[in-house]
């Protein structure tokens, strides 16, 4: 699955036909070998996304549950030494904007009676939704968290470049690698920055990161843009 995402005429493509890498395929070959249920199950993130995952990369799950209760079974996974990350959506209510377009654009169903899978439309909402979400305004203006929290901040920060990117140029990513890749062409001196948070996210300690500067510059360009976009 390609990092930069499927988007045509501000419409992110339907999730179909997608190779599971290796890893991946031991995670749907458990899941469906310990469980026997209708319940809809999606694989999604690093594992699915890339072919050589961080040793750390969580087992994402999204489970679709009309009472956003479920009886699958996760037990079996705990095999792979890995944190598993489930988030259970309802089939019909979207307000959960960022999940509900990964669900249907950034996920492979792995158990489950088949569901359909649609496009999601990029507008000023969808936009709004995942600033909002990512919380770049809620960030303390000096980072001084350790893991996993410092890995969750760094995150957020680079995932709202990738707002700012698709506004000026119509690609979108949550990848930080991508992230960060448009960073250097908006903006040489944060980049260096960021690029050196990467670099230390596996230390078990964090030295304190200012980022104040980098904020009010993505809360900037942002509505600048966000004020505009069609």
């Amino acid at each position: 699955m390609n990092s930069v995402w499927n988007i045509q005429n501000h419409q992110i493509r339907a999730a179909s036909g997608t190779h599971l890498p290796p890893l991946a395929r031991e995670i749907s070959q458990i899941i469906k070998q310990s469980n026997h249920t209708d319940t809809a199950v999606f694989l999604r993130g690093g594992i699915l996304e890339s072919s050589a995952p961080h040793p750390k990369s969580d087992i994402d799950l999204i489970i679709v549950s009309p009472t956003l209760k479920h009886n699958v079974s996760l037990e079996a996974l705990k095999t792979l030494d890995r944190f598993i990350d489930v988030h259970v959506l309802s089939p019909t209510r979207n307000s959960d904007i960022v999940y509900h377009t990964l669900l249907h654009t950034r996920s492979i169903q792995i158990l489950g009676t088949p569901m359909v899978q649609e496009n999601v439309l990029i507008d000023a909402k969808w936009l709004y939704h995942h600033w909002l979400t990512y919380g770049v305004n809620r960030l303390p203006r000096v980072l001084n968290g350790s893991q996993p929290r410092r890995v969750q901040e760094v995150k957020m920060l680079l995932r709202s470049v990738a707002l700012i990117w698709y506004m000026k140029n119509h690609m979108f990513s949550r990848s930080l690698d991508t992230c960060l890749s448009w960073l250097e062409l908006l903006h040489p001196q944060f980049a260096v920055h960021m690029a050196n948070q990467l670099s230390c996210l596996d230390n078990p300690i964090q030295t304190p990161f200012e980022i104040s500067q980098l904020c009010d510059w993505l809360s900037k360009n942002f509505y600048e843009l966000w004020d505009n976009f069609p």
